[in-house]
């Protein structure tokens, strides 16, 4: 496999094993599509042609927050993001819900010794480690009053009282009282 790629330094161009031939990964986390020639039909000439793709680095773009390339392989295209990519060329192929998680939080870093895999328990522990992850009055879907979650952490009202009195959920409200939600705000033992 030859390659036209101009690489900057220090940069290494690995294969991406499930698309070899056709797909390369640096460790700068850019993608490189390898030249190649590809026999299409030409209704202008009716008949089978060969058509020359130059190699070139992909243009990436965002998609819901990720660097993300389009690409095609014997006739199928494919949208994949680059941080899979990177990994599975400079690493492994996925196991079975693994996912492609950014030691440094920073998506757009897509560098191998940034990146690993691990599964979406991992990945939102490391979202709660760096506080990434909104919850209670943080979170955009937040309803019940702060006010109103102290005092029913702090057993000053009930469940079913605060239920009749503003109408929110019983059960909701219970399991703010219990601390299965707005874990956050639970008062310590000194505090009650």
């Amino acid at each position: 496999m030859t390659c036209e790629a101009k690489l900057l330094d220090g940069e290494v161009l690995k294969a991406v094993p499930q698309y070899q031939g056709f797909i390369s990964a640096t460790n700068k986390g850019r993608i490189y599509s390898h030249p190649r020639a590809v026999k299409k039909f030409s209704a202008l000439l009716n008949k089978d042609v060969v058509q020359h793709y130059k190699g070139r680095f992909l243009s990436q773009y965002q998609r819901n927050g990720y660097a993300t390339v389009r690409f095609g392989v014997d006739n199928k295209k494919f949208i994949k993001l680059v941080s899979r990519l990177v990994l599975m060329a400079f690493d492994r192929e996925p196991a079975a819900r693994e996912f492609a998680c950014h030691n440094d939080s920073d998506t757009s870093n897509n560098c191998p010794d940034n990146l690993r895999w691990d599964d979406q328990r991992g990945n939102m522990r490391d979202r709660i480690a760096r506080n990434m992850y909104p919850k209670g009055e943080q979170h955009h879907g937040a309803k019940v009053p702060v006010e109103l979650v102290d005092r029913l952490q702090r057993k000053e009202i009930s469940p079913a009282e605060a239920a009749r009195l503003t109408g929110f959920r019983y059960t909701h409200l219970w399991r703010i009282a219990k601390g299965h939600c707005w874990k956050h705000r639970m008062p310590t033992p000194e505090q009650n």
